[in-house]
């Protein structure tokens, strides 16, 4: 359950602690409180009671496609059938299917921050049955149609659900947006291929039943969002690590195309890196149907949802044969997929979009081992950089003072910054939207900050004015929150982040390569990390 102190049941803040209790109080909150009042619409044949919280709708919990349990395990998501007699929609649904692989990653950011552990958040229950959205709307009766931002939640396809207390769309909502956050499924379940199943799709494709998942609830969000003051003809997909490499495949599957405009994809890039054929995970899922001990797909479905999911943590996570495949990404399957990441890039298939694309400063650093040797650091030279690059490389990595630094920041090259600025090179030279590059590098006061630097997800909170009470922060952060708010909100409702009161942000060329930065200060620069991006090794066929 969500800590108390920090969210009520309907997903709304408590007032705050600590410097959020006066700083951004302010921000957050300028008039008193509101009565909770019921608000009601009709959509999809259902009649749905939401609730009305300081101005804003909250309709939770809206299912947008039929539960996937017992035959419809592993299947392509169908149609919901309409519920009768009115539905109270107050209530979040329970997360996908997952083990605590989030919960412990935001308890090391929580004790990062010298937090008390017991404030990292867990979803409230988890189940098979979870293929829901959720709404914030400013005004559900609007004639003049608000910009609508579909939030993606992260969590390497293998956890995170869509109410994580950072991910709350109230206060972004105010901004005159209409919000929606939505499910998909995980794991073994959302991503699991195997030769029967792809012979009863009819697509011949099996394995990304996540990716799918995400199709429906854009579609579903197409078809009514008007209902909820939303304009369908401008819709913003937006996303976060494995949620912004969602919204990247989605760019690319021709099942997606017209279902958004605009996209805004945070840390996502990095499954440029990854070329995962459908043949090898039929593979690996028959090697894991087979420690199951039984005949078939059909009987597979009649497993319990639990005994699967320890499973294949156990089998998953425990293979070393190959460790691309010990997660669970996307597939190339010729039918959500059509081709690799790489080749859709550079040949330019990629469905039109204006994208707002970029990286923090430190995303590996919280990953990094906390010794790392000299010869871990030639390694990741000599794999991933040209082979004559060894002398530049390590000149480029001098100024900085620990291997372990130096570690996370061939890293961050490799997996984000560079392979950001590939896939804006090439929507670029394409000319399929308006490109714009960020480079997220606020780092909190305090030991927090210290610790992670700009890490993985920190981001977030500014998006969506959601931070933390175990955060630190100041008078910056408040700023900083205002603008990046300002050019996401700006985004989705013109497809350029410009506005009055903001430093102007270039649009990306190839042949000019800048990005904003967003920090203390808030600049254009050089995109990031670019002398090592020169120097790598181009990608592997």
């Amino acid at each position: 359950m969500i800590s108390e102190h920090q969210y009520t049941a309907a997903g709304q803040p408590r007032v705050a602690r600590g410097w959020r209790g006066m700083a951004l109080l302010i921000l957050l909150v300028a008039t008193p409180s509101l009565a909770q009042v019921p608000v009601k619409v009709v959509v999809n044949q259902e009649l749905l009671v939401g609730e009305l919280r300081e101005g804003i709708a909250n309709f939770l919990a809206i299912p947008f496609a039929q539960p996937p349990v017992g035959d419809l395990r592993w299947r392509a998501p169908r149609p919901p059938i309409p519920r009768q007699g009115p539905q109270v929609a107050t209530e979040f649904a329970r997360a996908c299917m997952q083990t605590a692989y989030i919960t412990e990653w935001y308890r090391d950011v929580v004790a990062a921050f010298d937090g008390d552990i017991a404030d990292a958040p867990v979803p409230t229950s988890v189940s098979e049955d979870c293929l829901y959205l959720n709404i914030w709307s400013p005004d559900v009766a609007t004639q003049e149609k608000l910009p609508v931002m579909v939030f993606v939640h992260g969590g390497n396809n293998q956890g995170g659900w869509s109410y994580e207390p950072n991910y709350l769309g109230h206060n972004l909502a105010s901004r005159g947006v209409v919000v929606v956050s939505i499910s998909y499924r995980l794991g073994v379940f959302g991503f699991f291929a195997h030769p029967q199943l792809t012979a009863e799709s009819g697509t011949g494709s099996s394995g990304n039943y996540g990716l799918l998942d995400q199709i429906s609830a854009f579609k579903w969000i197409g078809n009514n969002i008007a209902t909820f003051g939303g304009d369908p003809n401008n819709i913003t997909a937006i996303g976060e690590s494995a949620g912004g490499a969602s919204v990247g495949q989605l760019m690319l599957s021709p099942l997606a195309r017209g279902l958004f405009k605009n996209a805004i994809r945070q840390s996502g890039s990095y499954d440029m890196n990854y070329r995962d054929t459908l043949v090898r995970e039929e593979a690996f899922g028959s090697a894991f149907a087979d420690t199951l001990v039984v005949p078939s797909v059909k009987a597979l479905r009649k497993i319990p949802a639990d005994s699967i999911l320890a499973a294949a943590e156990s089998f998953y996570h425990g293979s070393t044969e190959d460790p691309q495949l010990n997660y669970f990404y996307a597939t190339m399957d010729g039918y959500v997929l059509p081709d690799y990441v790489e080749e859709s890039y550079q040949s330019g298939s990629i469905n039109p979009a204006n994208v707002l694309l970029g990286t923090n400063g430190d995303e590996k650093l919280m990953y990094a081992p906390r010794h790392v040797s000299g010869e871990i650091i030639d390694g990741l030279i000599a794999k991933y950089f040209k082979d004559d690059a060894g002398a530049e490389v390590r000149a480029l990595l001098a100024h900085l003072p620990s291997r372990r630094l130096q570690y996370a920041e061939l890293m961050d090259a490799k997996q984000q910054s560079c392979t950001a600025q590939l896939q804006a090179d090439a929507i670029s030279n394409h000319d399929l939207g308006a490109l714009y590059l960020y480079h997220f590098t606020r780092v909190r006061p305090g030991v927090g900050g210290e610790r992670l630097g700009a890490y993985h997800g920190a981001e977030l909170p500014y998006v969506f004015n959601t931070h933390d009470d175990w955060l630190s922060g100041d008078e910056t952060d408040v700023a900083l929150t205002e603008t990046v708010m300002g050019y996401w909100v700006n985004f989705a409702k013109t497809g350029s982040p410009n506005g009055a009161g903001l430093p102007e942000w270039p649009r990306y060329h190839a042949s000019a390569r800048v990005a904003l930065e967003l920090g203390d200060a808030v600049r254009t620069i050089d995109a990031p990390r670019r002398a090592l991006c020169d120097l790598l090794k181009p990608p592997q066929p």
